[in-house]
Formats: structure tokens, sequence, C-alpha cells
């Protein structure tokens, strides 16, 4: 009898079948649409292109902040543009280490762009200072899922900070 487990445990092993779990350990590659939603200190929607490669990611994004939706006392929405990229910190471990796909990703990048604000009450100095170009530094962390590429929540400087959504594969 103790040679019957490990004998059911391989059987079980077998049952799986090379595609199933060649699905489940591969990263998500390719170009993706970022869709999501933004929060802390702001509330907005996000929508983006992102190419995920091995050790890089390649992105164009665009963000709103739309507090005065939702607080009738706040008077000043902003939408941003950007462009930029990031490093994928374990895409390094599985090339280099022969490390397979944890089932998620961290992700360490900076975005650049202009950021437009629609005042609701606009003054003289408002409609001066409508067009800011920002510098925002971001970290995310992705996971594949299985009804979706991957979930992402990523942290920005740039209001709202946090943005959780999903990348859809569009390759």
């Amino acid at each position: 009898m103790k040679t019957a487990a490990p004998l059911v445990c391989l059987l079980a092993l077998t049952g799986v079948s090379a595609e199933s779990g060649f699905a489940q350990r591969t990263e998500p590659a390719g170009p993706h649409l970022a869709i999501g939603m933004t929060a802390l200190n702001g509330i907005g929607l996000g929508i983006g292109y992102v190419n995920a490669g091995d050790f890089l990611t390649r992105e164009l994004a665009i963000q709103s902040d739309l507090r005065s939706m939702v607080n009738p006392g706040e008077t000043t929405n902003q939408v941003f543009f950007s462009f930029g990229g990031a490093i994928r910190i374990f895409g390094f471990e599985r090339t280099i280490g022969n490390v397979g796909y944890r089932g998620y990703d961290l992700d360490a990048g900076i975005r650049v762009g202009p950021a437009f604000s629609f005042s609701t009450r606009e003054t003289l100095d408002d409609r001066n200072r409508r067009i800011n170009l920002f510098v925002e530094p971001f970290f995310r962390i992705s996971a594949r899922t299985g009804f979706v590429r991957a979930l992402f929540l990523e942290a920005g400087t740039t209001r709202p900070h946090l943005r959780l959504g999903m990348w859809l594969w569009i390759g």
C-alpha cells in the first residue's frame, strides 16, 4: 500500500494535458487593450494599449479624473494622455534563470504626457493652467486569470493614484 500513493499522484499529474499546463504557466505577452477604473484621490476611467514583452512593456494610456461627477463641491476634471513603458521584473528571472511564470508579474515603469484640466467654474488662472505636462513613475502587479488575459492593480503618482482593471488580448 505504501507504493499506491505515489502511483496515484503520478496518474493524476499525467491526466493534465500539456496544453492546459502551458496555458496556466505562460505570462501575458503581446498586444493588449487595458481597461479599468481609477480611484484614490479621484475617480475615473482608464483605457490604453499595452504591448508586453519578455523584459519590457510599451504603453499608451488615456486616464481621467472625473471627481465633479460624484462630488458636487469639486469643480475640476482632468484627462491624461501618456506614453511610456515598464520593466517586467520577473521577466529577467524567467529568461535568465529559466524559472516558470509565477501566475503574476511585477512591473516598474514611467509615463509622460499632457494633462488637460476642465473646470465648471473656470477663472483666468484656470484657463492658463489648462494644459500641464507630467511625468509619472508607476508600479503594477498583473496576474493571469482564466476569463481575461490578466487583471492588474497599478499605483502611480498622478491623481487618481490607483488603477484596477483588465488586459484583453488583441493580437
